[in-house]
C-alpha cells in the first residue's frame, strides 16, 4: 500500500481521507458532504497558501484539489483511500504507543504535545490518555459506562440514520467536519443545520423529521459549556464502530435471551475476522471488542475464556496453548500471517486451507533427511509437495537454498571437471569425478568411462616409454601426450628429446622494420617457432631478451625499431613445450632514423634546405641532382658539402631548373659508422615573385567575389577562422602552409578575378598567396564577416538640436546589436576599433526605445560614419563587414542652383536641362526633384510634374557640380524649381535659385 504518512509531509503521497479532514473508520461515503469538505479546505489552503512559511505546502495542496475530486468521486479509488487511511492509523498507532511507553509521567502538556502530531490521525486527547494507562497497566482498556454517550440518545442517533438509510455514519458525517474539529464550530454547524431544516418548505418530506432530530442532538452533544457529552459521544463511536460484529452481537443476543454463549462468541469471532482482518483486526482486539460492546449494551457475556475449538475446553485469558489437548488456541495462517481460531479449516481473511500443515511439516522433515543423505532430487520433491501444502514456511526457504547452493556447486564441479578433460589434465579430471561422486552429485557416466578409458591408454604408453630408447622412446611419450598432459614422468621424459633447430634466419632490413625468413626444422611431430630479439647482442634461450612471434609460420616481419640501436636475432623450434638451440642470424640490425620536417625553399639562384635530425646523429648527407624527375639510382646524387645538422642553403644554382636533394643521417654504433636511408625532396629555383596586389573580396548572392592586380605567379587563396600569423612577402613550403589553413577551391573568371564559396558562421580570414611549385608567399589576409550589414540608414535631428537620430533597418537573423562608429574629420572610420573615431553602441531593445541611435549633444559638423551589426561568440564580437554613411549637423547653408534648358536642334534630337549646383562649402547633399509647372511657379514638390530627380545623396565640392538630364520638350512659359525629396533637410540647406527658372 505504501509508506504513506496522511498528509504527505515526509515526501509521499497524501492521503485524501486524512487530508479533508473525512472519517475513515468507518468512512464517510456521502459525495455531498466529501464535496463540502472539499470546498472547507480550498477556502483554508487559499488562505495559508498566502503565509511565507507554511504557504508552500498549502499552495502544493491546492494544485492536488483536481486529483482530490476525482479520486474521492470514485467508489473503488475512495475505498482504497479509506483502506491507507486506516493502514496509516495503524501505523501511527504504533508509533504513538512506542513514544508513550518513554514517558514517566503524562501531563496535559504532554498531551497536548502529541496531539498536534497524532490529531490528523484520529487520536483524540482522551484516546492519548487511556492509551497510555493501557500501557502503563500492562491491560487491554476496559470499558467505563460513565464515559460512554447515553444509550437512549445513542439509539435516537442511530434510528434517525437508519431512517434516513445511512446507518453506521456519525454526527461529523452529518455536519461534513471531521473529528478533530473544535465544539464551537461543530455546534455553529449543527444550529445552521437545525435552523434550514425548521425553514425548510417541504417539512412532509420524510428526510425532515430524523435531520431535525439528528441536529437538535448534535447540539446537546457539541454544546461547548459541556465537552464531556462530545467525550462520551466519541467513545460511543469508538465502541461501536465495527457494525458488522455489532449486528451478529445483537442478533445472537436477540436469540439467547440477551446472552451470548462460548460457542457465539466463537462464531462471532470468525465473523470478526473475516470482515475486518483484513483492516488489521486481530482476535484479542476482537475478543475485547465483543466484551466492551457486549456491557455496554448490557448483554450477559460468560467470563472471557478462550475456547479450544477442538475439545471444547474453557481456558484462561492470555492462553496460547488448550489446557487439555496441548494444541495452540490461535492458528497463524502460513500464507498471509492473519490470526484464526484453531478449529478453523480456512483461513478467514484469504481462504488458505489450514487442514494440511500437519503434512507440510512432514513432508519438510523427510525433506531434511534426503538432504542428509545425499538424495538431492528426493529432497527437490518434498519440498515441492510441502509448498503446496505450506507456502513461505521458513524452513522450506531454508532447505530450498540449500539445494540451490549443492546445484551451484555441482555445475561449477561438472564444469572444472570438462575443463581438465579438454586440456588434457585426466589425473585432475579423475580426482574431480571421484570427489564429485563422494559429494552426491549425478554425473554422466559416458564423461566418467572417457576419463577411465583415456587414462588407461596413456598409462599404457608411458609403461612402453620405460622400457623403450631413442626414437622408439620418443615416438611412444609423443603418443602419450596427445592425450595426457598432466603425467609428470611423461613430461620429463619430453624434455629429454628437444627438436632439432630450425634453419639459419636471413635478414632484410627496409628503415625501421626487418623482414626474417628461415627453413624449417627437420623434426617430426607437433613443431612452431619463437623469435627471440635482443638488444646489443645475440640471445641464447627464450628468455635472453624479447619473445616477438610465436607460431608455425617461417617468416615474420619486425617493426618498430629504435634509432640508434642494434639488435640480434635467433629462432628457435619448439615441439612439445620443450626448445631447440638458437639459430641466430649471420649479422646484427642496427637502425639510424632519417631526418624528420624535411623542407626544401627556392630562391633566387638558391635553395634553402631545413630539417630535424634525431638524437646522436653526427653528420647529415646532403646529394643534388640537376633534374625535372626523381633519379632512379643513389649514384646520380652528387654528394654537397654540409657541416649543419639542421639544414644549409645551396648557391649558384640555375632559375627555372628542377633540383633533386638526397638527405642522409649518420652515427656511429658499436663501432660501426653508419647511415640511416635517404630522405628525397626536389624544388625549382626562381626569384620570387611580389605579394599578391590590390586583393580584394566582395560578396553578391551567395557567391564570394575576389580581384587582384596580375602577378607573375599562379594566385591561390586559403582560410582561416583565426588572425593568421605570418610575415608578408616570405617565401613558405606549400606543405607547411596546407597543414596550417584551408586551400579555397575558386573558380577563375579572369587572370585578375575569381568566384568562391564558403560556409562559415560568423567571421574568417581569406589569405592571399601567390605559388610557383611548391614555394608560396603570403599578402596581408583580408577579414570577412558573415554577419548582415544594416540598410536604408538615414537620420533627423530634433527640434532643439540636442539629439541626432540615426535610423535603419536591422538585418534579419536574430542580430540584435550594432555599433556606431563616426569620425569629424572628413575621414571614414578604419574599423569598429578605429581609436581616432567616436563610438555609440545600441542594442535592438534600446534602439525600439529611443526610435534610433542616439547621439547626444551632437557637435556641429560633417559626420562620415560606419554602422556594423554584430553577434557575440565565444566572448568575443564578430563584425558586419558596416555600411558606410555620411551624417550632417552643419547649419543651414545655401545651395544656389541654376537651370539651363535645351531644345531639340539639327543635331540632337533630346530635349536636355541642366542643373548647376554651387555650395558655399564642400557638403553632401540629400537626394533632390526639379519640378515644373506651367505659367506659374510650384509651390511644393507635389505641385506640378517631376521632370528629373537625383535619387541619393551626392557630394559637392566648393566649386560646384553640374547634371544633365533628358527631359520631354518643355513648353514655353514653364515655372521650374527644386526641391528636397524629404523635407526635413530645409532644416539644413536653402535652396536659392539664380537663373533659369523660367522657360
Amino acid at each position: 500500500m505504501g509508506n504513506f504518512d496522511g498528509n504527505g509531509s515526509n515526501g509521499q503521497s497524501a492521503n485524501y481521507y486524512i487530508l479533508l479532514g473525512l472519517s475513515f473508520d468507518p468512512p464517510v461515503e456521502d459525495e455531498s458532504e466529501i464535496h463540502k469538505a472539499i470546498n472547507a479546505k480550498q477556502a483554508e489552503w487559499s488562505r495559508k497558501s498566502s503565509q511565507p512559511i507554511i504557504g508552500k505546502k498549502y499552495a502544493k495542496y491546492l494544485d492536488q484539489l483536481d486529483q482530490i475530486t476525482v479520486v474521492m468521486m470514485d467508489p473503488a479509488e475512495r475505498r482504497m483511500q479509506a483502506d491507507q487511511a486506516r493502514e496509516i492509523k495503524r501505523k501511527k498507532a504504533k508509533e504513538l504507543q512506542e513514544k508513550l511507553g518513554l514517558y514517566d509521567e503524562l501531563d496535559d502538556k504532554a498531551v497536548e504535545k502529541l496531539h498536534k502530531v497524532y490529531g490528523d490521525f484520529g487520536f483524540s486527547g482522551n484516546d492519548i490518555r487511556r492509551l497510555y494507562k493501557t500501557i502503563k497497566s500492562g491491560k487491554k482498556e476496559k470499558i467505563d459506562r460513565s464515559q460512554i454517550l447515553d444509550s437512549t440518545k445513542a439509539k435516537l442517533i442511530s434510528k434517525a440514520f437508519k431512517d434516513l438509510g445511512q446507518p453506521g455514519q456519525t454526527l461529523y458525517t452529518l455536519l461534513g467536519l471531521s473529528a478533530r474539529s473544535s465544539d464551537q464550530d461543530l455546534y455553529a454547524k449543527a444550529d445552521e443545520g437545525y435552523k434550514q431544516q425548521m425553514m425548510r418548505g417541504d417539512q412532509t418530506s420524510p428526510d425532515v423529521e430524523p435531520k431535525k432530530r439528528l441536529y437538535n442532538l448534535a447540539k446537546d452533544i457539541f454544546n461547548p459549556k459541556k465537552p464531556e457529552i462530545r467525550q462520551q459521544y466519541d467513545n460511543f463511536i469508538n465502541i461501536t464502530r465495527y457494525t458488522r460484529i455489532n449486528d451478529a452481537v445483537d442478533e445472537a443476543a436477540t436469540i439467547n435471551k440477551r446472552q451470548i454463549t462460548p460457542e457465539q462468541k466463537d462464531r462471532i469471532l470468525n465473523i470478526a475476522l473475516e470482515a475486518y482482518q483484513s483492516d488489521g483486526l486481530k482476535v484479542s482486539d476482537a475478543s475485547v471488542y465483543i466484551t466492551n460492546y457486549c456491557e455496554y449494551m448490557g448483554y450477559t457475556l460468560p467470563d472471557n475464556k478462550i475456547i479450544c475449538g477442538l475439545c471444547q475446553t474453557e481456558n484462561p485469558s492470555g492462553a496460547t496453548n488448550c489446557l487439555k489437548c496441548g494444541r495452540p488456541l490461535k492458528i497463524v495462517c502460513p500464507s498471509c500471517q492473519s490470526e484464526n481460531t484453531n478449529s478453523a479449516k480456512i483461513c478467514a481473511k484469504c481462504g488458505f486451507d489450514l487442514s494440511h500443515m500437519d503434512k507440510a511439516i512432514e513432508l519438510i522433515r523427510g525433506a531434511k533427511t534426503a538432504f542428509a543423505a545425499k538424495d538431492f532430487a528426493g529432497m527437490q520433491r518434498l519440498l515441492g509437495e510441502a509448498k503446496a501444502y505450506w507456502p513461505g514456511h521458513p524452513d522450506i526457504a531454508a532447505l530450498d537454498q540449500q539445494l540451490k547452493d549443492v546445484k551451484e556447486r555441482a555445475s561449477a564441479v561438472i564444469g572444472e571437471i570438462m575443463e581438465a578433460i579438454r586440456c588434457k589434465r585426466l589425473y585432475e579430471a579423475k580426482t574431480k569425478i571421484d570427489q564429485a561422486i563422494a559429494a552426491g552429485v549425478t554425473l554422466d557416466q559416458g564423461v566418467v568411462d572417457q576419463v577411465s578409458q583415456s587414462l588407461a591408454k596413456a598409462q599404457s604408453l608411458i609403461s612402453d616409454m620405460r622400457v623403450e630408447s631413442g626414437d622408439q622412446a620418443f615416438m611412444k611419450a609423443l603418443a602419450a601426450s596427445k592425450i595426457i598432459a598432466d603425467a609428470p614422468e611423461l613430461n620429463e621424459a619430453i624434455k629429454r628429446f628437444p627438436p632439432k633447430p630450425a634453419g639459419i634466419p636471413s635478414l632484410e632490413q627496409h628503415g625501421d622494420r626487418v623482414a626474417l625468413r628461415w627453413a624449417k626444422s627437420p623434426s617430426t611431430g607437433d613443431v612452431d617457432y619463437v623469435v627471440v630479439r635482443s638488444e646489443g647482442a645475440f640471445p641464447n634461450s627464450l628468455d635472453d631478451g624479447s619473445p616477438i612471434y610465436s607460431g608455425r609460420e617461417t617468416m615474420f616481419t619486425d617493426s618498430g625499431l629504435s634509432h640508434g640501436h642494434s639488435y640480434g636475432y635467433a629462432v628457435f623450434a619448439r615441439r612439445l613445450g620443450v626448445v631447440s638451440v638458437a639459430s641466430r642470424a649471420a649479422s646484427m640490425v642496427s637502425f639510424v632514423a632519417g631526418v624528420a620536417g624535411l623542407k626544401c625553399i627556392g630562391g633566387d639562384g638558391s635553395v634553402t634546405l631545413s630539417w630535424k635530425a634525431p638524437a646522436g646523429v653526427t653528420e647529415v648527407r646532403v646529394g643534388m641532382c640537376q633534374s625535372d624527375t626523381q633519379p632512379t639510382t643513389d649514384g646520380a646524387y652528387s654528394p654537397i658539402p654540409s657541416g649543419r645538422l639542421d639544414g644549409d642553403t645551396i648557391q649558384g644554382l640555375s632559375n627555372g631548373d628542377g633540383y633533386w636533394f638526397s638527405v642522409r643521417t649518420v652515427m656511429v654504433l658499436d663501432g660501426t659508422i653508419r647511415q640511416s636511408d635517404p630522405v628525397y625532396i626536389s624544388t625549382i629555383p626562381q626569384k620570387p615573385a611580389e605579394p599578391l596586389q590590390d586583393f580584394t573580396v566582395q560578396y553578391e548572392d551567395g557567391v564570394f567575389c575576389a580581384s587582384w592586380t596580375q602577378s607573375s605567379w599562379d594566385v591561390v587563396l586559403f582560410a582561416s577562422e583565426e588572425k593568421p600569423e605570418y610575415a608578408s612577402g616570405v617565401i613558405y613550403d606549400m606543405g607547411d602552409v596546407l597543414s596550417r589553413f584551408p586551400k579555397i577551391d575558386m573558380t577563375l573568371t579572369s587572370r585578375i578575378t575569381a568566384e568562391f564559396t564558403l560556409n562559415f558562421v560568423g567571421d574568417c580570414y581569406i589569405i592571399p598567396g601567390v605559388v610557383n611549385a611548391s614555394n608560396v608567399i603570403f599578402n596581408d589576409a583580408v577579414y570577412l564577416s558573415s554577419v548582415p550589414d544594416a540598410s536604408r540608414i538615414s537620420s533627423d535631428l530634433n527640434s532643439g538640436a540636442t539629439e541626432m537620430y540615426v535610423n535603419f533597418d536591422w538585418p534579419r537573423g536574430g542580430v540584435s546589436n550594432s555599433l556606431l562608429v563616426y569620425r569629424l574629420d572628413g575621414e571614414y572610420p578604419q574599423g569598429p576599433d578605429d581609436p581616432l573615431a567616436r563610438h555609440v553602441e545600441s542594442n535592438r531593445r534600446q534602439y525600439d526605445n529611443n526610435a534610433g541611435i542616439v547621439i547626444t549633444d551632437p557637435p556641429e559638423g560633417t559626420y562620415h560614419a560606419v554602422i556594423y551589426t554584430y553577434v557575440d561568440k565565444a566572448n568575443r564580437r564578430i563584425y558586419s563587414s558596416g555600411v558606410k554613411t555620411v551624417l550632417s549637423n552643419e547649419p543651414q547653408r545655401t545651395i544656389r542652383y541654376s537651370l539651363k534648358y535645351k531644345r531639340p536642334g539639327l543635331f540632337s534630337r533630346k530635349s536636355v536641362l541642366t542643373v548647376s549646383l554651387n555650395p558655399e562649402m564642400s557638403c553632401v547633399l540629400p537626394a533632390f526633384v526639379i519640378v515644373g509647372k506651367s505659367r506659374s511657379l510650384p509651390l511644393k514638390r507635389g505641385d506640378g510634374e517631376m521632370l528629373c530627380s537625383v535619387p541619393g545623396s551626392v557630394e559637392l565640392e566648393r566649386g560646384g557640380r553640374s547634371f544633365e538630364f533628358d527631359v520631354p520638350p518643355l513648353p514655353a512659359g514653364m515655372r521650374l524649381k527644386m526641391f528636397f525629396v524629404n523635407d526635413r533637410h530645409y532644416r539644413e540647406f536653402k535652396l536659392v535659385c539664380t537663373g533659369g527658372g523660367s522657360i
